[in-house]
C-alpha cells in the first residue's frame, strides 16, 4: 500500500508540474500574441514610407536595456539592389552636434574650459563682436553667429574641399545677429568652433578624442568622424530621392558621425549609467536653455526638449547630403527609438513617433478624422505670399494643392483647426477663424521660430 501511495503522489506531482508548466507556457504565450501586434505595427508604420526597391534605413527602439525592434528596411544600394541591413552605417548629420557637446563637457570635467569662457579664449582669430560669447552659447544655439550654411552661396562652397580655419573664416566676419544668450538660433557655425576648440585643447583630432574618450568606454565600434573621400565599410549609399544620388559635399566642411542605429543605441545607455560625463552633465545637456531674461529655450546642449501632447521627449534629427535620421527618448518610460536611413526625402521624426506610439502608453501623435461637415469649412483657397494654395476633398479626405512645385499633400488633422503634411513635418498648420467661426487665415509654424502666414481669398 505505501508503494502504491508514493507511485500515486509521484504520477501527480508530474501531473501538477505538467499543468502549472502548461498554464504559464499559456500566459506567458498569451502575453506573447499580445504585444506582438505592436511590434508588428511598426512594420506596417515603417512600410508605409519604404518599398522593398527603395533606399531603405534601420528602425531600433527600446525599453530600458532590452531593445524590441531592430530592424532594415528597403535598398542600401538602388544602383545593386543591395539589400539594407541592421549593420548598415549612415551619416548622422546634426546628431552628430549631441556627441560634440559631450566632448566639451568631458573637457570641462577635466578642468580643461568652464562653459562661460569667452570663446576668443580659444579662438583668437575670431573678430571682438563687441559682446561676449561664451562656450554655453555655442552648445545652445544662443550665440548670435550666423549660421554658414545661410552665407553667399553654400550650395557651391559646400563641395570646397577646407581646413578648420578656412571654414571658420567664411562665417567669423558676418556681424552677429542678435546679442549673444538673448534668443536662439540654430547655427552649425557655433559647433564648428567648438570642434577648433576640442582639438585645440587636447592636441588630438575630433575623431581620435571621440575614440578615446567617448566611444572606446561603452563599446561604440562602428562610429567615426568621417573623412572627404573616406571608403566606409557597410556605410548604405546616399540619396535625395527615389529618382537621384546625393549631391557632392566635400565632408571637410562639417564634423559628421558614420555609425549603425545599434550603436546609437549603446551610446545612449552608456551616457545614461554615467560612464562618459556625469549625470548632473547630461541633465544640463538635456535641458532647455536659460536665456538673459529668464527664459528657457527648447534647446540644450546637442539635444532638443520637446513637450509633444503632454509627453516629454528629448530628441535630435539630423539631414545631410544622402543621409536622414533621427532620435527621440522618452523618459517617462524609458523608451528609447533612432531611425537612420539614406534618404533626405522623409520625415523620419514621424516615423519614429508613431513607431513609439504603438508600444508606449503615449500617444505622440493624435490623429482625428473629420465628418464630412467638418471637412467643408476648409474647403478653400489661401495665398502664401505670392503662391495661390487651394485645400480640396477627395475619397473623403483634405489635401493642400500647389504649395510645392503643384504637389498635392494629403492633411493629417490632430485637433480641429490644427494639422500636418507629412511632406513637411514638423512643420505645423493652424486654422485662425472670426467670431461666426469662419475660417479667416491659416498660421503655419516650425522650428527656430518660424512662421508664416496665408490669407483666405475666396
Amino acid at each position: 500500500m505505501n508503494n502504491y501511495l508514493k507511485l500515486y503522489f509521484s504520477t501527480m506531482r508530474i501531473y501538477l508540474r505538467t499543468a502549472i508548466c502548461l498554464l504559464v507556457s499559456g500566459i506567458y504565450l498569451k502575453q506573447g500574441i499580445k504585444a506582438q501586434p505592436s511590434l508588428a505595427k511598426i512594420d506596417q508604420i515603417v512600410n508605409q514610407y519604404i518599398k522593398p526597391n527603395e533606399s531603405g534605413g534601420v528602425l531600433l527602439l527600446a525599453r530600458g536595456d532590452k531593445i524590441l525592434h531592430h530592424k532594415a528596411y528597403g535598398l542600401a544600394s538602388k544602383e545593386l539592389n543591395i539589400p539594407m541591413k541592421t549593420v548598415n552605417t549612415f551619416r548622422i548629420a546634426s546628431m552628430t552636434k549631441q556627441f560634440v557637446a559631450v566632448c566639451i563637457l568631458t573637457l570641462e570635467e577635466q578642468g580643461k574650459l568652464s562653459l562661460e569662457d569667452d570663446i576668443r579664449k580659444y579662438v583668437p582669430e575670431f573678430p571682438d563682436k563687441g559682446e561676449t560669447i561664451r562656450i554655453k552659447h555655442l552648445l545652445s544655439h544662443t550665440s548670435g553667429i550666423k549660421n554658414l550654411t545661410s552665407i553667399g552661396n553654400y550650395p557651391e562652397y559646400m563641395k570646397k574641399v577646407v581646413t578648420l580655419s578656412e571654414l571658420i573664416s567664411y562665417f567669423k566676419n558676418e556681424p552677429l545677429e542678435f546679442v549673444p544668450g538673448s534668443k536662439n538660433s540654430y547655427s552649425n557655425s557655433g559647433y564648428i568652433l567648438l570642434h577648433h576648440i576640442i582639438e585645440k585643447l587636447s592636441g588630438m583630432s575630433l575623431n581620435d578624442y571621440m575614440q578615446k574618450y567617448l566611444f572606446g568606454k561603452i563599446g561604440v565600434t562602428t562610429a567615426r568622424v568621417e573623412a572627404d573621400n573616406e571608403i566606409i565599410p557597410n556605410k548604405a549609399s546616399g540619396y535625395i530621392n527615389e529618382h537621384m544620388t546625393a549631391d557632392y559635399m566635400s565632408m571637410t566642411q562639417i564634423a559628421c558621425l558614420v555609425m549603425c542605429a545599434e550603436d546609437m543605441f549603446r551610446w545612449h545607455r552608456g551616457l545614461y549609467a554615467g560612464k562618459i560625463i556625469s549625470k548632473q552633465n547630461l541633465q544640463k545637456a538635456q535641458s532647455g536653455f536659460r536665456l538673459n531674461d529668464g527664459t528657457y529655450t527648447d534647446y540644450g546642449f546637442g539635444w532638443g526638449i520637446k513637450v509633444l501632447n503632454g509627453d516629454t521627449l528629448i530628441e535630435h534629427g539630423g539631414g545631410i547630403s544622402g543621409y536622414g535620421g533621427y532620435e527621440v527618448y522618452l523618459p517617462k518610460e524609458d523608451i528609447f527609438a533612432v531611425f537612420l536611413d539614406n534618404s533626405q526625402s522623409r520625415p523620419e521624426d514621424l516615423i519614429l513617433y508613431k513607431a513609439i506610439s504603438a508600444v508606449s502608453k503615449s500617444k505622440l501623435i493624435n490623429e482625428i478624422h473629420l465628418t464630412t461637415e467638418q471637412r467643408k469649412k476648409y474647403i478653400g483657397q489661401y495665398q502664401f505670399g505670392d503662391t495661390k494654395t487651394e485645400i480640396v476633398e477627395k475619397n473623403g479626405r483634405l489635401y493642400l494643392n500647389g504649395r510645392y512645385k503643384g504637389a498635392s499633400w494629403p492633411i493629417w488633422f490632430t485637433a480641429l483647426n490644427t494639422f500636418y503634411i507629412e511632406e513637411q513635418y514638423p512643420f505645423e498648420y493652424t486654422f485662425i477663424t472670426d467670431e461666426n467661426d469662419k475660417i479667416t487665415e491659416i498660421i503655419l509654424k516650425g522650428r527656430g521660430g518660424y512662421e508664416e502666414r496665408a490669407k483666405r481669398i475666396n
